[in-house]
Order: C-alpha cells, then sequence, then structure tokens
C-alpha cells in the first residue's frame, strides 16, 4: 500500500444490529493504492514501467459511542482486504 483516503459519507442514528451503547454510526469510504504482484525478476521494478499500480474502495460502518470510539461496525462492500 503506498496511499490511502478515507472520508466519512454518511452519518446515521444506531439501528437494531448496532453495537451495544452505540451513540452514532458513520460511514466510511476508503480508497486504497497499492502495487499489484508481479513476476519475479532480479532488476528493480519499483518506479518503471513494469510495476503495476491498482486501486480499491471499501465501505464499511463503524458504531461509535458517546466518546467517538470504535466500538463495533459491518462492512457495507463485498470485497474486503484479505492481507490483514
Amino acid at each position: 500500500i503506498f496511499a490511502f483516503e478515507s472520508r466519512v459519507v454518511k452519518e446515521s442514528r444506531p439501528s437494531d444490529d448496532s453495537a451495544p451503547n452505540t451513540a452514532r454510526v458513520v460511514r466510511v469510504k476508503t480508497e486504497m493504492a497499492y502495487v499489484d504482484e508481479s513476476e519475479n525478476d532480479w532488476e528493480p521494478l519499483l518506479g518503471t514501467r513494469l510495476q503495476i499500480n491498482k486501486k480499491k474502495t471499501y465501505e464499511y460502518d463503524l458504531d461509535l459511542d458517546w466518546d467517538g470510539k470504535i466500538i463495533g461496525g459491518k462492512w457495507r462492500s463485498d470485497d474486503r482486504p484479505d492481507f490483514l
């Protein structure tokens, strides 16, 4: 990962499936840029035409308590990171 940007795109009240003690729910959209895997090579690829850059967008809801701390949440996008 070489860049990312996250922003709140929606704010709402807790729902029935929010975590206990949720004060508000924020929907966050994160755009992530990363270098994709490439074929094995003895020469450096970084900064060359062989470097493969890709982007992914993730969307999720965060359950926040009265202090603004994250106490729960859920994915909204079907695509999720598999490297964490």
